[in-house]
C-alpha cells in the first residue's frame, strides 16, 4: 500500500536525521489518506508530523499536531 510506504519511508527519515525528506513523505501520506474515510491512520501520521515538529524544536506545532491527532482519533471512535 502507497499510504504505508510513503508511513515508513517517512519514519525511516526521521530516525536518519532528514526532516526535510520526512516531512514530504509523510505529507505525501496525509494526502493519500485524506481521500479515503476517516481512520486511525491520519491520527498515526499527524503523530509523525508532531514528531517531526518537536524535533526541529517547534513545540506550538507539534502540540497543534497533537491535538489535532486527539481530535481525530476521538471522531474516528465516535464514528465506529
Amino acid at each position: 500500500m502507497l499510504f504505508e510506504c510513503n508511513h515508513h519511508l517517512g519514519q525511516l527519515h526521521i530516525l536518519r536525521g532528514s526532516a526535510k525528506e520526512a516531512d514530504y513523505c509523510f505529507q505525501q501520506a496525509l494526502e493519500l489518506i485524506q481521500l479515503t474515510k476517516p481512520n486511525t491512520n491520519m491520527s498515526r501520521i499527524l503523530l509523525n508530523l508532531a514528531e517531526l515538529e518537536f524535533r526541529r524544536h517547534c513545540w506550538k506545532e507539534s502540540e497543534e499536531k497533537i491535538n489535532q491527532a486527539i481530535e481525530y482519533q476521538q471522531k474516528v471512535c465516535i464514528m465506529d
